[in-house]
């Protein structure tokens, strides 16, 4: 049995987390117990490949997180492609269900595609420095260490000034998706049609 804690962040307080069979939320890191770690160029929970870079162990006798931090370490920049392209795919569906929930004027079902639409943004934006995504409490604060330019152009935007109107929202998402397209355009890592998708969705 392997006990394992999170990275302090913000100075907030360290989560133990005993790794086991029985916890239903890590069950699929199982795989550490058998060096299984062919498991991981698999998985399709991206935020799971985060806690593994950041599990800090306690007792593990087989150094098996370490192992596992560097296969994560070593997956190249074609896997991170591949995930960015096909988290983009899906993405837009969520963008267009957004976009026109706001021409029919249903306010409320833009409200909840909003933080859909800015949550799957930010996680692109990790994809796209070929980093895992964190979970939703973390992934905005934790994107000033992967895109530095990124956080202060949009903290400068809309941090401490929520949206009062649907063109408000409109223009937030169109704003973050700007920015990340302009990533995705420079680093070449999707096909253009998919940007043009991602901007007029």
């Amino acid at each position: 049995m392997y006990r394992i804690m999170h990275k302090e962040i913000d100075n907030l307080r360290i989560q133990y987390i005993q790794l086991d069979m029985e916890n239903t939320q890590y069950a699929p890191l199982s795989c550490l117990f058998n060096n299984n770690f062919d498991f991981i160029s698999q998985c399709n929970d991206v935020k799971l490949l985060y806690d593994i870079l950041n599990f800090i162990p306690i007792h593990d006798t087989k150094n098996a997180v370490k192992k596992a931090q560097e296969y994560v370490g070593r997956l190249d920049c074609t896997y991170w492609k591949d995930k960015c392209i096909e988290h983009c795919c899906k993405h837009i569906d969520v963008l267009e269900a957004f976009y026109s929930s706001l021409k029919r004027n249903d306010v409320l079902t833009g409200i909840l595609f909003y933080g859909n639409a800015m949550k799957g943004l930010l996680e692109i934006a990790y994809l796209a420095e070929g980093t895992p995504y964190p979970t939703e409490k973390w992934i905005w604060k934790g994107l000033e260490k992967v895109n530095k330019k990124m956080f202060n152009d949009i903290n400068a935007k809309m941090v401490g000034k929520l949206p009062k109107t649907c063109e408000d929202m409109r223009n937030n998402i169109l704003y973050i998706t700007s920015l990340i397209c302009s990533v995705l355009k420079e680093k070449d890592l999707v096909p253009v049609y998919i940007i043009d998708d991602l901007l007029h969705p």
